[in-house]
């Protein structure tokens, strides 16, 4: 038996490591071997928030989510796009990732310079002190940053993530062991910034371990011109995208304070990560897959249907479970100091659901050379954010956050769906049928664990995970023909 079963994995195994065959099979090998590292890293991460929202207290968070929009902020303003542009090259990635790594590093000093002057301005605008020393110290991770290897581009570029999920596994492993261990001595705002400043170093330095080939500095500005004339709408892209989903920290963070934030963020955090990592494996597999068939109109719509359905039969259930089961995951799991988070976090389970789907035709766009599209409808997204965002807030608090932020993504969803029927000829008929289908799979779900939380109210720990086992197993059952469908690969 155990014989058996031995050869069995070594059979999956050596599957999922065959770089060769058809585009198809690469996408389902490679999207199989990034889901694992999302799975593993989701479980990480749900375990790390958990342990550290027990030993820390709302503001840290809040201190800390603050910081990040600074980083990221500067780190998308800055963004490149050399990694999509050097995927989207059909050739001459061997002459052109020098000079790409070069930039890279150049940018990385940069950003760190910067950012350190620009502490004390923040610190000052939020009344935090301690944010001035927080920000300049994670700062330090833009140098690091900027050094990682550049030939893991060459392996996402072939669909290769073998190797790049060993490396993502290790240093998230060691970033959760991190964190925790100096929270647990520490419990204050400084474990969050050790942590960070620490992975990114970890990350740059596993990078040249686990990718072979060594970058060099060279700089050729015919090249750079390139980059960055294919890369300025997905910096574009990235900036408006970064307003988008950080205006509404900036905004509870100054209006309502850094304990208030604090709950913000852990229902923002929650209610975003199965689409954060859905996400992540589309963007990684999709868009090099996309920019091989961007020729090919008819196998993209079959191709991006296929994706929609099994992405949607993740997201979308995910969600409604989250939304019915949002009080008891906060009170039982994180503990009844973070109560006040179940309300936004109900809201934001709408939105998580829909940021899914979204992103899958952004980077739809991204692959068939359109990123200018993608950045024009999130810049109307965020038009509409920053009118819904302040009256909102003022009036009904987290809540009011939550509304303004889900009821533009929405809006985002049908103006990218029209979009794609005119750019490649989607039909909108067969994306309805696809999603009609999985929003009354999902429903049959949500009102198969309604029922059994309300016959077992009140819900202690143990009930709370055989109702998720409940319900997943339950929406596999109804769902198993889409995803067995999808995992042979047929049509892709």
């Amino acid at each position: 038996m155990l014989t058996r079963i031995r050869k069995k994995i070594e059979r999956l195994m050596d599957k999922l490591g065959h770089r060769q065959g058809s585009l198809g099979r690469k996408v389902i090998n490679s999207g199989a071997w990034v889901a694992a590292s999302s799975v593993g890293i989701n479980i990480l991460t749900i375990i790390r928030s958990i342990v550290l929202a027990r030993v820390l207290a709302p503001e840290v968070f809040g201190l800390m989510s603050i910081c990040l929009v600074v980083i990221r902020g500067f780190e998308v303003v800055t963004q490149s796009g050399f990694g999509a542009a050097l995927i989207h090259r059909q050739h001459g990635f061997e002459e052109a990732k020098d000079t790409a790594f070069s930039l890279m590093v150049a940018r990385g000093w940069l950003l760190a310079i910067i950012v350190f002057a620009v502490a004390p301005l923040v610190a000052d605008f939020y009344e935090e002190p301690v944010l001035d020393l927080v920000i300049q110290i994670v700062a330090i991770s833009f140098i690091f940053n900027g050094f990682k290897n550049i030939n893991t581009v060459a392996h996402e570029k072939d669909l290769d993530f073998r190797k790049l999920v060993y490396l993502e596994q290790l240093v998230s492993l060691l970033n959760t062991i991190l964190v925790i261990v100096v929270a647990y001595y520490y419990r204050n705002v400084w474990a969050l910034v050790v942590g960070h400043v620490a992975t990114s170093f970890i990350a740059m330095f596993l990078s040249y371990i686990f990718i072979p080939g060594r970058p060099r500095l060279r700089f050729n500005r015919k090249i750079a011109w390139e980059l960055f004339h294919y890369g300025k709408f997905i910096t574009g892209v990235g900036i408006v995208l970064f307003i988008a989903t950080e205006i509404d920290n900036v905004v509870v963070g100054k209006m309502l304070g850094m304990e208030a934030l604090g709950f913000y963020y852990i229902a923002f955090m929650l209610a975003n990560l199965p689409a954060t990592h859905i996400s992540k494996i589309a963007s990684r597999v999709l868009f090099p897959a996309y920019s091989k068939l961007q020729g090919d109109l008819a196998a993209l719509n079959e191709a991006y249907l296929r994706v929609l359905g099994l992405i949607g039969s993740i997201a979308i259930p995910a969600a409604m479970g989250l939304l019915i089961l949002a009080h008891e995951i906060i009170t039982l799991v994180y503990g009844v100091k973070w109560q006040a988070a179940v309300e936004p976090l109900q809201i934001l389970c709408v939105l998580g659901g829909l940021r899914a789907i979204t992103s899958l035709n952004g980077y739809l766009m991204n692959g068939i050379g359109k990123p200018n599209i993608s950045f024009y409808i999130i810049t109307f997204r965020v038009v509409l954010i920053a009118i819904l965002i302040y009256p909102l807030t003022l009036y009904y608090g987290l809540l009011g956050a939550a509304v303004s932020v889900t009821i533009p993504m929405i809006i985002q969803l049908v103006i990218s769906m029209l979009s794609l029927k005119r750019l490649i000829g989607l039909k909108l008929t067969k994306v309805l049928k696809v999603s009609g289908s999985i929003l009354l799979r999902g429903l049959l779900m949500a009102v198969m664990l309604l029922l059994l939380k309300i016959s077992l109210d009140p819900i202690d720990e143990y009930e709370l995970v055989l109702l998720v086992f409940l319900g997943g197993g339950f929406y596999m059952v109804i769902n198993r023909k889409q995803i067995f469908s999808f995992v042979k690969g047929k049509n892709l």
